[in-house]
C-alpha cells in the first residue's frame, strides 16, 4: 500500500463511511459489484446472499427487503440520521471536501469535488446507535474534518465521570511484527469495569497514551501521541479504541505498552496493556483471512472482515 489516506481510512473501519463512498465513488472497477459476486453482503432479514442492485436500494430476490443506497453505498444499519435538506455550499464544505480528495489521492476534477461535498454535507454526526455514532466522530477527527452536516446537540458530560476508573483490556489488534519508523493505527478493546462513565469531553479527559519498552525493559520511547475516546463508556461497556502510534525507528524485539490515564489526576500503570511486537523491515503486509459462514459475526469480527476485504481487493487492482 503506498496511499497513506487509504492506509488511515481502511485500518479498523467499515465499509460504510462516508471517505470510503468518495472512494468508491471513483473507482473503475465497482467494490460494491465484487463483494456481491462473492456472496459477501446477507439480506438482513432473510439472510440469503442474493441481493441485485434496483435503482437506489439492493433487493433480495429471495424475500425482497430492500437495503437503501446513497451513491452506490448500501445501508444495512438503517439508523443513519442525515439532514433533510440538500447541503448548500459553504466554504467550509469545500475545504473538508479538498481535503478528502487530497489525503485519498482522488481525481480532483469538478466531478469529484461536487460529489464529495455532497456525501459530506449529507453525513450526520450521530446515529441511533452508539458504535456507529464513534465511527462517525473518529472518522472525523482522523481526516480533519470539521463537523460539517447535521448538528447535533452534545449530551452533557457524565457526572463524576473518570473518577476512579478501572480499566480492563480484553483484547487488540496489533500484528507480531511491524515496520520501523511507522506511524499508524490499530485498535485495542476496553472495558469500564468502574462505577462511573469514561469521557474524554470532562475537564480531566479519560485518553490512551503508550511507551515503548527494548528487550531488556528499558524505555526506547518514552510517550506517544496521546488518543482519545470517541464516545463516553458507561460502566459495563466495552469499546474497541483507534490507538495511534509510532513505532520505534530501530529494528529489535519491543514492548508496546498501553496506559490508560485521567490528565492532571492519575496515570493508570497498574491496568496498562503490554503487547510484544516485533519491529523489522521486513515485516510482512497484511493477508487477507476472511472465510464466509451462516452465522453473523460479532462488531469487531465485522470491522476486521470488512478491513481485509477492501485491503485485498485494492491489491489486486
Amino acid at each position: 500500500m503506498q496511499n497513506p489516506g487509504i492506509e488511515t481510512l481502511v485500518d479498523g473501519r467499515a465499509i460504510a463511511s462516508l471517505a470510503f463512498a468518495a472512494l468508491l465513488q471513483t473507482m473503475s472497477v465497482s467494490l460494491l459489484s465484487t463483494l456481491l459476486a462473492r456472496g459477501v453482503f446477507r439480506c438482513p432479514r432473510c439472510g440469503d446472499t442474493g441481493l441485485r442492485p434496483a435503482g437506489k436500494v439492493l433487493s433480495c430476490e429471495r424475500c425482497g427487503h430492500g437495503v437503501p443506497m446513497e451513491r452506490g453505498v448500501p445501508d444495512f444499519f438503517n439508523h443513519y440520521r442525515g439532514p433533510r435538506r440538500k447541503p448548500r455550499w459553504s466554504w467550509r464544505l469545500k475545504r473538508n471536501a479538498d481535503r478528502l480528495i487530497a489525503l485519498l489521492s482522488l481525481p480532483p476534477t469538478a466531478a469529484v469535488r461536487t460529489a464529495v461535498v455532497d456525501i459530506i454535507g449529507r453525513t450526520g454526526r450521530s446515529t441511533d446507535d452508539k458504535a456507529l455514532t464513534a465511527e462517525i466522530k473518529d472518522l472525523y477527527d482522523r481526516f480533519g474534518l470539521n463537523g460539517e452536516g447535521v448538528r447535533i446537540k452534545l449530551p452533557r458530560v457524565p457526572f463524576r465521570a473518570n473518577a476512579r476508573p478501572e480499566v480492563r483490556f480484553e483484547r487488540h489488534y496489533f500484528p507480531g511484527r511491524l515496520p520501523p519508523d511507522t506511524k499508524l493505527t490499530r485498535n485495542v478493546r476496553v472495558r469500564n469495569a468502574g462505577r462511573h462513565a469514561w469521557s474524554s469531553r470532562a475537564r480531566h479527559p479519560f485518553l490512551l497514551s503508550y511507551r515503548w519498552l527494548d528487550a531488556s525493559g528499558a524505555v526506547a520511547i518514552s510517550e506517544g501521541p496521546r488518543s482519545s475516546l470517541p464516545v463516553d463508556v458507561e460502566p459495563g461497556r466495552a469499546m474497541s479504541i483507534p490507538l495511534s502510534v509510532v513505532t520505534p525507528p530501530a529494528e529489535g524485539r519491543f514492548t508496546l505498552r498501553v496506559i490508560p490515564f485521567v490528565e492532571g489526576v492519575s496515570r493508570l500503570e497498574t491496568h496498562a496493556l503490554d503487547i510484544d511486537i516485533e519491529i523489522t523491515r521486513h515485516a510482512e503486509a497484511t493477508t487477507a483471512m476472511f472465510e464466509r459462514g451462516s452465522t453473523v459475526g460479532t462488531y469487531a469480527e465485522d470491522h476486521a472482515a470488512g478491513r481485509e476485504l477492501l485491503l485485498s481487493f485494492l491489491r489486486e487492482r
